[in-house]
């Protein structure tokens, strides 16, 4: 196991799950590519987030493959999306994770595009007092 993981899990507490999409992602929100761990408030929206909705797919709820580093935004906005087509088989879909990440990231990316038009107004709006 990773010596970083290890750490994580030892020292912090977190789950080995989440401690895995950390290192796995580099910090980033895997949707929206936010690096999640530069402030303190980037690091407090850290989720882990299921590939594959754990509603849907239950056994599937702490299978590694199946963990995603992702912010609470991105993480609220999937909700529980399904990125499987008609008569794909979960497991064996997991094994192609970017396939996977990639369903969800053009689910997301309207939804990503909006939030940051918004945030940009609502920063010029109080920049104009």
């Amino acid at each position: 196991m990773d010596k970083r993981i290890e750490k994580l899990m030892k020292i912090y507490g977190w789950y080995e799950g989440i401690a895995r999409a950390l290192i796995d992602s580099n910090g980033y929100c895997v949707f929206c590519g936010e690096n999640l761990v530069e402030t303190r408030l980037g690091y407090s929206s850290i989720v882990m987030d299921h590939l594959l909705p754990k509603s849907k797919y239950p056994d599937l709820e702490y299978e590694f493959h199946n963990h995603i580093l992702s912010c609470s935004s991105c993480n609220g906005m999937k909700g529980n999306f399904d990125p499987l087509h008609e008569g794909e088989e979960a497991k064996s879909m997991l094994q192609n994770r970017q396939e996977i990440i990639d369903r969800c990231k053009h689910y997301l990316s309207k939804s990503i595009r909006d939030r940051k038009e918004e945030w940009l107004e609502i920063k010029d709006l109080l920049n104009d007092s």
